[in-house]
Formats: structure tokens, sequence, C-alpha cells
């Protein structure tokens, strides 16, 4: 190689140019890196590829340039127009003039597009959706009218782009010509520099100013550039489209040849190159798909139709924010994951069976498939169109189970029974050792270097090693089980699996003749009789079962779990595969993860670390998986077609933000009305407008720009006001919500993929206003009819109640007033009649009195006559007894006391009958003697005078002339009628 290249130096370059040193040192350098590659360095397997023909993607189907937003959307300039993809949908943003999209360029949120007599950009609005707005107008009328826009270049921040041998510059919202020559065919920015091709020569702006850089001789005229790329050395690589590469070193532009491509390139045409952010050269070609070159111009990996493009005719290249390659075709658009975690390796194409083995042995790798065994040397390194050099060992057609290296000698086990691979030089054949039934492994007998046991369909075959290699020798008696699993231990035993019996403990007498056949299950330690394996891993051998991994612990004849790797793997417990990889990590495969054990202390207690890799699962043959570590960097698994690999070593400079976006929502109430059409921010959203009430319901679609195939991406959502927890994790990309009560609401969206990332809460906050009989307004109009209502209720019964009890209380006044006038007179009459009662009581009393007086009166007239009648007979009786007895008659007729006893009674009914009067009478004349006393109250019973006189023992004058002096006593005048007098005291 190093004399192909300094061939190409002579070739190419003449004696004595100083210029040109930098220009040798540069290449002597690429070949120092060239002749430090490994062949184990070089890339096994070619990228996985996902088709979108334009049946999906619904354009046109030439696709000119492609572009990445910053959110992780792809761009592509299309013959319709703006091309977007999102990781999930399509759609296509027609030009103003509906012309073709060719060149398209991304500045901030702008999207800038090149069309037929068209320059603008796309810009989202205020609801994500892509308005196109026109910048002809800023184009001077005299060069406003011109054809298609190729090249959008940024320098600068400013946008260069020509069209009809015009150059043209954005800058500042002003377009304006900054160069005019024809043939001008090419443009683009590379190492900070604007280059421009033209009849004149190749251009490079600088000082602000574009100036020739000077095509040397030996470089044609009528050469056509289709790109610049900056390497990393400072050099730019530029590309044409019949003519092969240059390279521009010091201002000095020589053409540059990698031995045994130069002709194909310059035969296929490279119409565009990108790199990737390895520093890999990347070229598509318009007839033979996209070569892919290491940074010291190596080939890596050739895409084309044979390896799953769907076009070889590359119009535009682009390597996204992840390293891998979007791929713009003539007809179709394609995705190639080149930085991928994994790789595809198909040996036996176009058939693509099902992978189920692999092994490396003397130089070769061998690929055993559903369709046979394929060879292919180590150290081989990629070729054009994929023309890997895989071999079909000659006999092998048809299913192969297994392969395995037994004493040296390479041994497959086949549909058809067991094998014994051989090689001569890069010749390679098979020798048939058994004619039983199909064979699935093999393993040497214990304590027997040259005996063999082979697991077949229907038990045990024993092998012996003879001159010409393995010999068949017989079938084992005593097991007639399927016996896919078989590992033999260090005490000789062999251990055999049945994934639905149990596990086996074989052990064969000393002459090979007989065999102990021991069955373990459930009762012996084991999480069930189901699901059972059996592996050596790190010189030891472990079973897994549905409940994790166990060790034989032979003292108790038992199984019991290996609590060092157990408590690594509580997350999966059940286990379907364990390998060991040549460092003595373990690799598992579980039923929904699959993942390393790292070693990382081998004393007497093993520690490991672990580390998942869940997107392997989804990839591997179920119920056969197979993993084989054939280095640190490169681990291969068998897939449904063909096998992958991928570097278990993470990439340091792998992007690990994950991003959810919404790709739409729409208010589904009546009918779809589109509310936000992509939102490219990322950031949280408020609704411009509330919306009414019937606007209820709501369907949200969202999506992760995540676009390789191997990468599961879910999502989690909650709308806060609705929703009281987050949803589980699903891949569903939209969710809908109906008949939702007025109220503010935030939907919260979440992402995650399956290394466990999780991406940024993003959220969306809208208000559904109430009805306008709920509306705020109404409410305080509800409140304030309620609280009329309530007044009303209150007030007005109150106010009847005040008006009724007004009237009541009128009424009953007037009520009382004619029950009082009522009790009044009835009083009235009541005290008229007792006034007329007490009238006749006194009447009567009065009469008693009367009658009293009257008597009294008699009985004092009667005393006096008996005094008189006495005192004359006094005067005649001269007897002194019987007028002794006469005396004492007169004395006792004359006692006062009795006189004065009946007195006190008169006074006493006197004045019940006439209201105390004699008491009344004393207290206002204290001066009256009792004679007077007595004398008022016989004037108060209106007595006359002749009634008088005998009540008080006097003559009638006598009564006169008391009468006369009781006036004097109460000074009376004379007018004044002392009887009424009496009546009124």
């Amino acid at each position: 190689m190093e004399q192909a290249f300094m061939q190409e130096i002579d070739r190419n370059t003449g004696t004595n140019q100083p210029k040109q040193i930098y220009y040798y040192l540069l290449i002597l350098g690429f070949l120092f890196v060239s002749t430090r590659v490994r062949s184990s360095d070089i890339q096994l397997g070619d990228p996985f590829i996902r088709n979108y023909p334009t049946a999906v993607y619904q354009a046109g189907i030439q696709n000119w340039e492609i572009a990445q937003h910053p959110n992780g959307y792809i761009f592509l300039a299309n013959n319709n127009g703006l091309l977007q993809y999102d990781g999930n949908d399509w759609q296509c943003f027609p030009l103003e003039k509906k012309t073709i999209a060719r060149s398209l360029l991304i500045r901030g949120d702008s999207i800038f597009v090149g069309g037929q007599n068209e320059f603008g950009y796309f810009k989202a609005d205020q609801t994500g959706f892509l308005q196109y707005h026109s910048l002809l107008d800023l184009i001077p009328d005299a060069n406003r009218n011109f054809e298609d826009v190729w090249d959008l270049s940024l320098l600068d921040e400013s946008i260069y782009f020509y069209a009809s041998n015009k150059l043209y510059k954005f800058q500042d919202q002003r377009i304006s010509v900054v160069y005019e020559h024809p043939g001008i065919r090419f443009l683009a920015e590379a190492g900070g520099k604007l280059f421009l091709q033209s009849d004149e020569d190749l251009m490079v702006q600088q000082e602000g100013s574009l100036k020739p850089l000077g095509i040397p001789e030996g470089v044609k005229k009528d050469i056509v550039f289709t790109s610049a790329l900056s390497l990393a050395n400072g050099s730019i690589l530029f590309t044409t489209l019949k003519d092969g590469l240059y390279l521009l070193v010091e201002g000095q532009l020589t053409p540059w040849s990698i031995p045994g491509f130069d002709a194909f390139i310059r035969e296929n045409r490279i119409y565009c190159a990108t790199k990737d952010r390895k520093g890999r050269i990347i070229l598509g070609t318009s007839a033979a798909g996209v070569l892919v070159l290491s940074e010291d111009f190596r080939l890596e990996t050739h895409i084309n139709r044979n390896n799953g493009l769907q076009k070889n005719n590359v119009l535009s290249l682009l390597t996204d924010n992840k390293g891998n390659l979007w791929i713009g075709l003539d007809n179709g658009i394609d995705y190639a994951e080149i930085n991928g975690d994994f790789t595809q390796i198909i040996p036996d194409q176009p058939l693509e069976g099902t992978a189920y083995t692999f092994i490396e042995y003397n130089d070769y790798f061998y690929f055993g498939t559903s369709s046979g065994l394929y060879a292919l040397e180590a150290s081989a390194s990629p070729q054009l169109y994929n023309r890997t050099s895989f071999t079909l060992v000659p006999g092998t057609q048809g299913q192969v189970w297994g392969l395995a290296i037994v004493q040296d000698r390479l041994l497959m086990g086949h549909h058809e029974g067991a094998f014994e691979i051989k090689r001569s030089g890069s010749k390679h054949s098979s020798r048939r050792l058994s004619k039983g039934p199909g064979t699935w492994n093999f393993t040497l007998l214990p304590g027997d270097p040259n005996g063999m046991v082979a697991g077949t369909y229907e038990g045990l075959e024993l092998y012996q090693l003879g001159e010409e290699g393995w010999e068949w020798q017989s079938k084992v008696d005593g097991l007639s089980e399927s016996s896919r699993f078989l590992v033999p231990d260090e005490v000789g035993n062999i251990w055999m699996a049945h994934p639905y019996r149990g596990i086996y403990k074989l052990r064969f007498s000393p002459d090979h003749k007989q065999l102990d056949v021991q069955l373990y299950g459930q009762k012996d330690g084991l999480a069930s009789d189901h699901l059972n394996h059996v592996f050596s891993v790190n010189d030891e051998v472990l079973f897994t079962s549905e409940q994790g991994v166990y060790r034989y612990d032979a003292s108790s004849n038992s199984f019991k779990q290996y609590q060092e790797v157990q408590e690594l793997l509580l997350d999966e417990p059940n286990l379907l595969r364990i390998f060991e990889d040549p460092v003595g990590n373990i690799w598992f495969v579980g039923s929904s993860t699959s993942g390393r054990l790292s070693l990382t202390d081998r004393g007497v207690v093993k520690r490991f670390d672990k580390e998942l890799y869940p997107s392997i699962n989804s990839q591997l043959v179920r119920g056969f998986e197979f993993i084989y570590p054939l280095d640190n960097e490169r681990i291969i698994a068998g897939a449904e077609k063909g096998f992958i690999t991928f570097d278990p070593t993470p990439d340091a400079n792998a992007p690990t933000e994950l991003r959810v976006l919404f790709q739409s929502i729409y208010n589904i109430a009546e009918g779809d009305t589109l509310i936000l059409a992509g939102h490219y921010s990322g950031e949280d959203i408020t609704a411009d407008d509330i919306f009414r009430h019937f606007e209820n319901a709501f369907r949200f679609s969202f999506t992760a720009p995540i676009y390789s195939q191997h990468d599961k991406i879910w999502f989690q959502c909650k709308l806060d006001g609705s929703d009281e927890s987050w949803s589980s994790w699903n891949t569903k990309r939209t969710k809908e919500y109906t008949n939702l009560s007025p109220g503010d609401y935030t939907f919260k969206l979440r992402a995650k993929n399956q290394m466990g990332i999780e991406s940024a809460v993003i959220n969306y906050h809208f208000m559904i206003a109430p009805p306008w009989y709920a509306s705020n307004l109404a409410k305080v109009f509800y409140v304030l009819l309620v609280i009329g209502l309530i007044l009303g209720l209150i007030l007005i019964p109150r106010s009847r109640f005040k008006k009724e009890t007004a009237n009541l209380v009128s009424a009953q006044r007037k009520k009382e007033e004619e029950h009082q006038k009522k009790v009044a007179e009835s009083e009235k009459a009541i005290i008229a009649l007792q006034n007329k009662n007490l009238e006749e009581e006194i009447r009567h009393k009065n009469q008693e009195l009367a009658s009293t007086t009257m008597h009294l009166v008699q009985r004092s007239e009667m005393i006096n006559k008996l005094r008189s009648q006495l005192e004359k007979l006094q005067k005649e009786v001269m007897d002194a007894p019987a007028k002794k007895q006469v005396d004492s008659l007169l004395r006792l007729l004359t006692q006062d006391d009795e006189l004065a006893r009946e007195w006190d009674q008169f006074a006493h009914h006197f004045d019940q009958v006439h209201s105390d009067f004699l008491k009344r009478l004393k207290l206002q004349f204290p001066q009256l003697t009792s004679n007077d006393q007595k004398l008022c109250a016989y004037l108060r019973m209106n007595l006359a005078t002749k009634e008088i006189a005998p009540l008080m023992n006097i003559s009638i004058r006598g009564v006169e002339v008391g009468r006369y002096r009781l006036r004097k006593k109460l000074s009376l005048d004379t007018q004044v009628d002392l009887n009424e007098f009496m009546m009124n005291i």
C-alpha cells in the first residue's frame, strides 16, 4: 500500500517544489496511520438501513439536500417542497410558487430554502406551523429573475447562494450580488472559507472578497467540483463529479489518489460528500451508492443496493446528531446507522437465513445459519459492493445448530448429524461423522481426552479420536431425551438440561458402556421443573431456572442460588442463556433484557458490575438466543435475519439527551380543529385563547426524534386537573381526552428510552371556559340573584310580616280597645253593679246599722224607761233589801263600759261599710271628741236629727247644738251642707 502511495506521489508531483513539502508530509502521515491499523479493527458487518420509499413520505421522488433542525427534526429539499420528518410522520410544505426545493440550510429556527426562481425561509408561527416567507422582494429588480438556487452556504452569519451565473449574499435583511461570472457551478463552505467555482477559476473568499485560488497545471479546467470537506489536519478535500478527489494544502490544490478506488470513483461519479463526528469521509455517488471511508481513506463499508439501499443514485447526504447517515436518493430516502450500536452480517445473501451459532477458529470466522455453514477470513477487509468473501462450506447446506472446537478440531452440529470441518488453504470441506438423528453439540468425555459425547435429538452418542479425526462409536443407552445442553464438571459428571424435564446428572462407567442418570427438579432446590439450562462460566457449572442462577452443592445433592450473581439480577429472574467472554465477563439473556456482568474482582468471592443492553433482546432468536464475545469491542449475536454485531463500550461522545416534542394538538370536540402544528423549541406552551365550554375534547400527538430502528421509546403523560397520576409507560404516540369540565389544565409529557434515560417534561397549559350560564359574570349575577332571592325571601315575608303584624297589632289594638271598651263598659257595669251591690250592701248595712241603731235606740229608750221606773220605784220602795236591789239595777243600767263596747262594735262595722270613715275622720280632724265622731257617723248615715237624738241619748235640741258645735270645730261655712260634707270625707 505504501509503495502504491509513493508511486502516486511520483506521478503527480515534480522535483524542487517547496510548496508541496507539507503535502508530502501529510501523505506520509496518512501512511503512518494506515500501517497501524489492525485487522480486528476493521468493521465487521454492514450498517442497518431503513428505507423510506415515496409511498411512505408521500412527496416528490428526488431529495436534493438534507439538514437537521436543532430539535432533531429532519428536513429535506424535495421536488414537492420542504419535506419534514419527526421520527414518526412525514409532512411536506410547498414553496410559495410550488417549485422544486433545490437547496436547504438551517440557521437558528429558520429553514432557508432555494428553489426555481425562489429564495426564502420557513419558520414556525405561534402555533408551531411552518410558514414560508419569500425573500425575493429583497433582491434588486435587475437581478430578481433567475433559475434554480443551488448550494446554500453559511459564512459569518451571511447566507450565500448562486443562480444564473450570479453569487448572491443575504445579510441584514438585504440581498446583493457579490460576484457575477459565466459558468458558476459550485459553492461550498469548508474550514471557515467560502469556495466558488466558475469558468474563471476556483475562487476563495479572503478578506471579504472572492479571489482566484488558481487551478494548477495538470488540473483540468472543465473539472466540476461537488463538495468540500475540512479535514482534521487543516487541509480541505474536494470531490469532483468525474475527476476523483483533490486535496487543498497551504493553498496548493493537488489530485488525491486512493489506490484501488480511483477508477471506481471516477466511473461512478461523486455527487455529494459529508463527514461524521468521528472524522470519517462519506461519499455519495451517482451510480454506486455510498462509500464510508476512515480518516486515513480506508474503505469501511459500501452502502448500496446489495445491502439494503433502495437506489444507487445518491443526491444528498447528512450525518445527524447521532452520527448516523441520511441518504437522499434520486427516488426515495434511506437511513443508514453507520454510527449505530449494531451492524448486520448476512453471510448467505440473498437467503438471509436465521443465525444460530458462530465461532472463530484458525484465522477464520464460521457462521452457522439455517441455510448452512459459511466461512470468512478473519482479516478480510470490506470490499466494494460488499463482495465479502463468505464461502459456503460444501456439504453443510441446511440447518446448523452448533459449532465446537474439540481437541483442536472444528465440529458442527447439524440437522443431519455431526460433521467435522476441515480447511486446506482457502478451501473448506466437511466430513460427516454420524448417520443418526440431528446433532446439537459436543463435549469431551470426563477423564478421556480421546473420547467425546455428542448431544442429539434422541440422546447421546459416543465418538473416539482416531488418525483421521473423530469417529462415531455408538449410541448411549439409558437416555433418549433431546440433549441440547451438555456441560462436564471437574469431578467426572456431565450435566444435561432439558427445558421441560429438568436437570440431568450423567455419569459414565469406566468403560463408557453404562450411564447413570439422575434427574433433578423443584424438589432438589431448583425454582421449577421447567425452563432449566446449564452453562460453563469461569470454569464453573452454572444452572439457570425461572428464578435466577444456581450452583450444585454436592454435599447436599441439591441446588442453591448463586447469591453474588443473583443479587445483580434481581430485575431479571428468568434467565435464558449465560455466556462467558475471553476476559471472564458473564453475558446473560433474560426474558425482558440482556446485559453483561463485568468481572471486577477475581478473588475467592468474585465481584461483578452490571451493564444492560435491552435493545439486543428484540433481535435475538427466541428459544435459540446466542451471544459470542469476539473481543471487548465486538459482540456477535444470532438474529432472525443473519447476525448482528455491537460494541458494548459506550461512546463517550455520543449524545445522551432525549427530547420529546409535541407533534400536533387538535381540538376534537366538533371535528378536528388544529391548535398546534408542531413545536420546535421544546419549551412549555400556553394556549393563546381560552377554549369554550363545548370545546372540551383534545388529541395530543407527540414524538421523540430518534430514528434508530433499535431504539425503543416509551411515553408517559398526565393531565393536571383531570388525571390523579402519570399514565403507565407505553409506545403510543397519541393521547385523547374528552368531556373535560371547565377549568385550568396542564398536559405533561415525557419520554424514556431502553437505557432508562428520561427526557425533560414538557407542558401544554390551557383553560376551558365555563358556559355563559356558568361564567364568573354569571356567577356574580347568580350570587346577586341568590342574595336578592334570599333577601326577598327574608325581607318580603318580613315586610309582609311587619305589615300583617302591624295590621294584626292594629286589629288587636282595635280589638283590645274594643275589648278595653267592653271591659271598661263591663267594668263600669260591674262597678255600677258593684256600686249598686255596694250601695245595696251599704244600704243593707245602713239598714242593719239603722236597725241596730234603732235597736239601740229602742233599747236605750227601754233602759231609760226602766231607769225612770226604777228611780220612781226607788223612791217608793221603803224596804231596805228591795231598795238595795233597785239601786243595784240602776247601777247596772248606767255602766259606761257596756256602752263603750257597743260603740266600738258599731264603729268597726261602720268603717267596713263606709271605707274607714271614722279612721280618716280622726286623721283629718283629731280635735273631735267621741260624741263628735258619733254625730259625724250618724250624719254620714244620713240620719235625721230626731233619729240621732235617742242614739246619743240626748234631746233634739242637744243634737242641733252638737251640729252647731261640730260645724265650728270643722270650720265649715254655714252654706256648706254638713251631711254632704260628711259624705265626701
